[in-house]
């Protein structure tokens, strides 16, 4: 006879993956949102336009976007 050792533990409460589920529509709701309203035909030449790199520049710590280091 084998006996085992019971640590109390029953699994994961019912409530905790009623949080999950509301926050992860918290999440993917809004960001749904935001790829309805995108004009999927203009995105490439929108994130590639000079005040959109010169942002990502900004953004990403540089005073002036790395293409206008060779003009200067």
């Amino acid at each position: 006879m084998t006996h085992r050792h019971k640590t109390g533990y029953n699994g994961v409460p019912p409530w905790v993956f009623a949080i999950a589920a509301a926050g992860g529509l918290f999440v993917l709701l809004p960001l749904a949102a935001m790829v309805a309203k995108v004009n999927w035909g203009q995105f490439i030449p929108l994130v590639t336009s000079e005040s959109s790199l010169t942002a990502l520049g900004l953004s990403l710590g540089r005073r002036r976007p790395a293409r206008c280091y060779a003009s200067s």
